[in-house]
């Protein structure tokens, strides 16, 4: 019964019939920052300080706090917070799913979040990764901590291939 449930929220968020708490139907049209193939999701700094949309998911609370003066980790901590559906203090696959749903701007018809099935494939293989590196007791969650180890990890790789690179 559980699995049913989840493959029909999972459709629902593929075919647009489940939108979260933002886009509501509006004139106002925004372009968001679409998560990339070759970047993992928790390293794209791009996508994680995009505040136009964290503004939209954190909803009126957004209104009483000032970005401008937010450094990158209070930003990155409000994106996480504000994709914590069930307040567990943990990202579960769905809600990576779910953060990364409102990118999918489609400019049809009406203006819904919409993952095409084309796009699929590699959004679950964009999440897989997340877990697969950053979830550090495998408990099939994404706990704060993890999330912050991950991207001190992974931005120390990073800066060591740079310096290897350049000394090369």
């Amino acid at each position: 019964m559980a699995v049913l449930l989840v493959i029909s929220l999972c459709l629902g968020m593929v075919t647009g019939h489940f939108r979260g708490p933002h886009h509501p139907k509006s004139s106002v049209s925004h372009h968001h920052y679409k998560p990339q193939n070759d970047i993992k999701l928790t390293q794209d700094t791009e996508l994680l300080h995009d505040t136009t949309h964290l503004k939209e998911d954190m909803g009126p609370v957004a209104d009483e706090l000032d970005f401008s003066k937010m450094t990158k980790q209070e930003i990155e901590f409000h994106y996480f917070q504000s994709h914590d559906i069930d307040n567990n203090t943990k990202l579960d696959g769905l809600e990576l799913l779910h953060a990364i749903q409102h990118t999918f701007h489609e400019h049809a018809n009406d203006e819904e979040d919409t993952i095409q099935s084309e796009d699929l494939p590699w959004i679950v293989e964009l999440i897989d990764k997340v877990l697969e590196e950053d979830d550090l007791n495998k408990d099939g969650y994404l706990e704060y901590v993890e999330y912050v180890l991950g991207r001190q990890r992974d931005h120390a790789v990073q800066k060591n291939r740079d310096k290897l690179r350049i000394g090369t």
